[in-house]
């Protein structure tokens, strides 16, 4: 498990932890830490940091300074929106958001073969598909108010999806070696 992504998501955690019963905590720890995560990592900054910095900047000066009440109600919507956003369009764009942590333990010279790439392919598509879903939980949610979304979904998928980030790169990487063994492909090269 790579505990920077872990670490990465941290200002989202803390928000979804403090939001049910304590929204301006929540608000307030998620802004402090994706602060904090932006300055420590200024040298290699990570579009997740970013991401979360400008949505709870933004929501903050929403909320606050423009008294817009919607932020709040639909903030659990908006979260997972915006990280919805984030997985697809990195996608979208052929950078994988989970490649830039994934290149912190993995060597320069494999940062472009095609296991490496097609992993984090997948593993981004993987927290996309998770943060999807809970988008479509909290818009069921925002549409009506009386049903409390139960923590356990959000918990659920968001384990799931952790396990499988765990598990999936050595499983992957073994499939691709025992396809090329056979095939012949690499030349007795060992590729990542």
């Amino acid at each position: 498990m790579n505990i920077s992504l872990v670490i990465g998501f941290l200002p989202w955690i803390l928000f979804g932890l403090l939001a049910h019963h304590h929204a301006t905590l929540a608000r307030l720890s998620a802004l402090g830490a994706s602060t904090l995560q932006v300055v420590l990592n200024r040298k290699s900054p990570k579009i997740v940091l970013w991401v979360a910095f400008v949505l709870f900047l933004l929501r903050t000066l929403g909320l606050v300074v423009l008294h817009w009440e919607a932020l709040g109600r639909l903030a659990g919507l908006l979260v997972h929106l915006t990280l919805s956003l984030l997985a697809w369009g990195s996608l979208a764009i052929g950078i994988p958001f989970t490649i830039q942590y994934a290149r912190e333990h993995v060597p320069p010279e494999h940062w472009h073969s095609p296991t490496f790439v097609r992993v984090n392919q997948i593993l981004s598509g993987a927290w996309g598909m998770n943060f999807v879903a809970q988008t479509m939980v909290w818009k069921w949610q925002a549409e009506s108010p009386e049903n409390a979304v139960p923590v356990w979904i959000s918990t659920t998928l968001t384990v799931a999806t952790l396990i499988f980030t765990a598990r999936f790169p050595a499983w992957y990487k073994h499939k691709q070696s025992l396809v090329e063994s056979t095939s012949g492909e690499t030349g007795g090269q060992s590729q990542w």
